[in-house]
């Protein structure tokens, strides 16, 4: 299965992904029995995914770490979950965070992006979904 978050590709993307969805506000007032709701629109709220990479080395990982964080604040990407694209929802993500997890080196491996890539790579990030315009 494919998962990337823009130009970066991920053996996996722990946790679910969710996209835009109606917000509602809740309206009440003291003295007042009942309660109101108001649609303020559709928006997505900031989306937790961990990442996990191999790597040709752990001096790699930690490179590769950087090009991850230069991605905050840059303008929004694709997010690929398990062959799912985000375009396809009507969403990108903008990065707000990228927080390593894990950078290590391995003694062996089979697998992964590489097919032996000697280090690994988990970060944590958080994803704000916005609407393709």
């Amino acid at each position: 299965m494919s998962n990337a978050i823009g130009n970066f590709e991920f053996i996996s993307l722990r946790e679910v992904p969710f996209g835009l969805s109606r917000q509602l506000e809740l309206i009440e007032r003291a003295g007042v029995n009942g309660t109101g709701i108001r649609r303020t629109g559709i928006r997505g709220r900031p989306i937790q995914l961990r990442s996990h990479v191999d790597t040709p080395d752990t001096a790699s990982a930690i490179e590769q770490l950087e090009l991850y964080r230069a991605l905050i604040g840059a303008d929004a990407v694709n997010l690929i979950w398990n062959d799912v694209p985000s375009y396809d929802a009507g969403y990108a993500v903008v990065v707000l965070d990228v927080v390593p997890v894990t950078a290590r080196g391995v003694v062996s491996a089979v697998g992964g992006l590489l097919g032996g890539g000697l280090g690994r790579l988990e970060a944590d990030w958080t994803l704000q979904p916005v609407p393709l315009s």
